[in-house]
């Protein structure tokens, strides 16, 4: 590659930045007669060895935190300073597609040359950078084609059928706005000809077998495995019957231009690559995780954590696993309750398993009152005997790119106050350290006559699983503001043998980056999702208004929890809106409502008319036809607090759970 840096003279100009491969990667490394510029913006105009101070990048439409480090480097007396943010896969998802003819050219060569770079100035403000980017001079395209090309770059797929489809509007380079059968047939047969690819379709249940597919097998085949965003109703080309097979007629302009062809090109074979690379087998001696895991979106890893766990005999859908991965992005304290025998242990094992991830697995005893089982005590000797907790902790903090998963298995078996209570705490102590996020403290000892202390790591995540009944200990509203609460109640005993594929599907290697938190304030939310954390919180003070009425209202942290859960599940696009608030009325709302007063009674029945939007709710009957005759957006939350309006009728209390 030629040259990296270069200097110009303007005003609070600090260098110029060839976009390289470690852009994209983990940061900027800064060459040390550019450190003096540097330096002379952060707070102090020094940062200490082997420390990072928090800055701020303000790109044309952008902005993020990062930090700055002065490298340790043993042995080496100069200075190394670098801009880091390798756990911010947002930010390098957004270089990527800013730069992607600079990123395509990496991903097919090791040594390139660009001419896209990026101009870095002081800003008025400490510690605060303005990058002004520079793209391909050659790439004079509309923002609808960009756009349109990114688009597909994030495709979602759980196998490979999407690819020849795509193939299929390319036409060797004479890029067509519609298809035709013959267009889909020719560009399926041939991918599927490949040995490499072929395998997608073993499990296609036909008589013929695959290998003796003919054009209305592969016509089948297209038309199951939709890309919407192909077409839209502007376009000319937009048949309803047959929206699967065109473009959208915005792009007509541009799909003769050699910089169009080339692009979208490149932007197929990026996800074949990437589709293909990410099934190769890892040998985890090696203690390497796939890099290219970082650029699949969570919406491909669930998919395959879904097909993993229907290998395994087991049936979780879609919907469940994505809400458990959103509630452990958002916090890594989550509770599984429902009735016995339901999976809820079962669960956070296979997704343990399905993405390669330590396991550990606590029993709770009904005589714990303390800690001293979860995180240790001294013995009679004055030596420090580790708790399970403890001992975990210890194998977390020596592998940060691992996720570890304790289950904490029937843990309102005993008091969670009172076992529980250093860690309820310390949890919220939560803050970000450059790229990690620790805690204060959570024990301290003496081994070999070495002082320990250890925090929380932000690889570590807590599941407990609770059974509701007579026997078991309710929850304090500390418990359950602290967690999104996970009801497995619902059981299908009809489904004996769900469809599953015979084909072995292999486990994931998935780094920490997958679940570690992204948002610990809500000034961490990014300008670009701000409106929309405007737009929900909207919702979220509508229901507190409604909670006050019995006392029964909730606080910062509740709300700011439900806002990091709604966009975490927008930027990765899970799952439908509605129904992601939904999940999040059922389990950071109603848990926590309880009580024999006529107050709560009337704040459900309130609840209800907002969940209908409607002010004609007054009985429980009334909302139970309403249920049936109207569509509803947060249908699950509704049926629960009817169900919850029935134990008051019945029993004279208002609970969650019975």
């Amino acid at each position: 590659m030629g040259k990296s840096w270069e200097t110009i003279e303007k005003p609070n100009f600090i260098g110029r930045k060839y976009i390289d491969k470690s852009l994209f990667k983990y940061g900027i490394h800064i060459p040390t007669e550019y450190i003096p510029k540097f330096l002379n913006n952060i707070h102090g105009n020094t940062v200490e060895l082997g420390k990072s101070k928090e800055i701020k990048l303000i790109f044309d439409d952008y902005e993020c935190e990062c930090s700055i480090r002065n490298v340790d480097r043993k042995g080496v007396t100069s200075q190394t300073i670098q801009i880091r943010y390798d756990g911010n896969s947002q930010l390098k998802e957004y270089l990527k597609n800013k730069f992607s003819y600079t990123y395509n050219l990496i991903e097919n060569e090791e040594e390139i040359d660009t001419d896209e770079y990026i101009d870095i100035y002081k800003a008025n403000e400490l510690n605060t950078f303005y990058i002004k980017e520079n793209t391909h001079k050659n790439l004079e395209l509309h923002k609808n084609v960009i756009d349109f090309i990114n688009t597909i770059k994030s495709t979602s797929m759980s196998k490979s059928y999407k690819i020849p489809l795509l193939w299929s509007f390319y036409n060797n380079g004479n890029i067509k706005l519609k298809i035709n059968e013959d267009d889909i047939y020719n560009s399926f047969k041939e991918f599927y000809s490949k040995n490499e690819n072929s395998k997608d379709l073993q499990n296609q249940k036909n008589t013929l077998g695959y290998e003796n597919w003919g054009k209305k097998e592969y016509i089948k085949l297209a038309k199951d495995n939709p890309i919407k965003y192909l077409a839209d109703k502007t376009s000319k080309y937009f048949y309803k019957e047959n929206d699967l097979f065109c473009i959208s007629g915005i792009l007509e302009p541009y799909i003769h231009k050699k910089e169009f062809i080339q692009e979208f090109k490149d932007a197929i074979q990026s996800l074949e690559n990437r589709y293909f690379k990410r099934n190769n087998s890892i040998n985890e001696d090696d203690n390497k995780y796939m890099e290219l895991i970082e650029e699949i979106i969570p919406a491909d890893i669930i998919n395959k954590v879904e097909s993993y766990i229907k290998n395994q005999g087991y049936n979780y859908t879609y919907n469940q696993l994505s809400n458990l991965y959103l509630s452990l992005k958002t916090k890594p304290f989550t509770i599984l309750a429902g009735i016995s025998g339901t999976g809820k242990s079962k669960i956070i094992r296979l997704l343990a398993d399905s993405i390669n991830a330590d396991y550990t697995l606590i029993s709770v005893r009904p005589d714990w009152n303390d800690s001293t089982d979860l995180i240790g005590y001294k013995n009679l000797d004055d030596k420090f005997i580790k708790g399970q907790l403890t001992k975990t902790i210890l194998k977390a903090k020596e592998n940060k790119n691992k996720i570890y998963f304790i289950c904490l298995d029937e843990m309102n078996l005993a008091r969670v106050e009172y076992y529980l209570s250093d860690y309820l705490s310390i949890i919220e102590s939560r803050k970000k350290v450059g790229q990690d996020i620790i805690t204060d403290n959570i024990v301290e000892y003496q081994e070999d006559n070495e002082n320990i202390s250890l925090h929380i790591p932000d690889n570590l995540y807590l599941i407990g699983t609770v059974n509701m009944d007579d026997t078991t200990f309710q929850f304090s509203r500390k418990v359950l503001d602290r967690a999104n609460t996970i009801e497995f109640s619902d059981v299908d005993l009809d489904n004996l043998f769900f469809e599953n594929n015979e084909e072995k599907v292999e486990s994931l290697n998935v780094s920490n980056d997958f679940l570690k938190t992204t948002y610990l304030k809500t000034m961490d939310i990014e300008p670009g999702y701000r409106e929309y954390a405007k737009e929900v919180n909207k919702k979220i003070i509508e229901i507190n208004e409604i909670l006050k009425k019995s006392q029964n209202q909730f606080a910062y942290r509740v709300r700011d929890e439900i806002l990091f859960y709604m966009i975490e599940n927008k930027k990765a696009d899970l799952l439908d809106e509605d129904t992601a608030f939904d999940y999040q009325i059922m389990q950071k709302i109603l848990p926590a409502i309880n009580g024999s007063e006529q107050s709560v009674y009337k704040v459900l029945i309130d609840l209800l008319n907002f969940i209908f939007e409607t002010n004609d709710i007054e009985t429980v009957e009334e909302a139970e036809n309403h249920l049936e005759t109207t569509t509803v957006k947060y249908e699950n939350s509704a049926k629960k607090i009817i169900y919850m309006l029935k134990g008051y009728q019945n029993d004279g209390y208002v609970s969650y759970w019975y």
